[in-house]
């Protein structure tokens, strides 16, 4: 899995869950679908800015008939 989409499932995730929430609680959650070293291995990857950020939201954010004030 791109670490995109496993971002957007680990936020999901953070965001649903309640109590302590894991790399591990994830991977059981998901059965073994993804393991919990995957999910640590894209956590502990290059930090992110807010420019990464938004190259993910902008093919989502246009579609609903916002402009860019962006490039």
């Amino acid at each position: 899995m791109k670490n995109g989409k496993l971002l957007g499932l680990y936020s999901d995730y953070l965001v649903s869950a309640l109590g302590q929430m894991t790399a591990t609680g994830l991977a059981s959650l998901l059965n073994g679908e993804i393991g919990h070293d995957q999910i640590q291995r894209m956590l502990a990857g290059p930090e992110q800015t807010s420019a990464d950020l938004w190259r993910m939201v902008k093919p989502l954010w246009l579609p609903c008939g916002n402009s860019s004030p962006l490039n």
